[in-house]
Parts: C-alpha cells; structure tokens; sequence
C-alpha cells in the first residue's frame, strides 16, 4: 500500500513536533552531556547538527533554537563570570572550546 504525499507529510511533521518536543528538554542531564561533549572535543570545531546529534540523539535538524538557548545557559556558567571567553561562535559552522 503507497501513502499518500499528505499522509506522509503529516508522519514527517509528527516526528519533527515530537523531536522539538524532546529537545525542549534542558534537564541538568542534557546540560552535563553538552558540556561533556564540548570538553571532549577542546580545541575542535563542532556543528551544531553534531551537537544536536550527540546530545538529544536526533539525526535530523528540527528547525529549533535548542542549542542557542543550551550555549547561552552553559556560557552564563563558564564565560560570563571570567574575563577570558573559552566558548568561541564560529559564525555559519558552529562552536569551539578554546582550554588554553
């Protein structure tokens, strides 16, 4: 039996909602798993898709701003109260963790 384009669609859009609403999930877990990754990682640069892949395990982009929201709580942690940033934006790739 062949599935509609509509049916299909809404399959899609079903799994993109339930993904965002997974990655909605901010717990202390997620944040210790973003920052575990990242300090694994010191030095290299790491997509924003491979931070979504490696934290929430979703291997598709949701079109959501989880990890702006991740970077901005971990950066008010590690940055924000020292002069020297660690977390650097590479504008357009992603992020990286300068240890030095």
């Amino acid at each position: 039996m062949k599935r509609s384009r509509s049916a299909t669609s809404k399959l899609i859009s079903d799994a993109t909602a339930s993904a965002a609403t997974e990655m909605q999930s901010t717990s202390p877990r997620r944040s210790s798993l973003f920052l575990l990754y990242l300090a694994s990682s010191a030095g290299d640069i790491i997509s924003r898709t491979s931070i979504v892949e490696q934290v929430w395990d979703i291997n598709f982009d949701t079109g959501t701003n989880v990890v702006d929201v991740m970077m901005r709580r971990l950066r008010a942690k590690v940055d924000d109260p020292f002069d020297k940033k660690m977390i650097q934006t590479i504008r357009g790739v992603g992020y990286v963790l300068n240890a030095d």
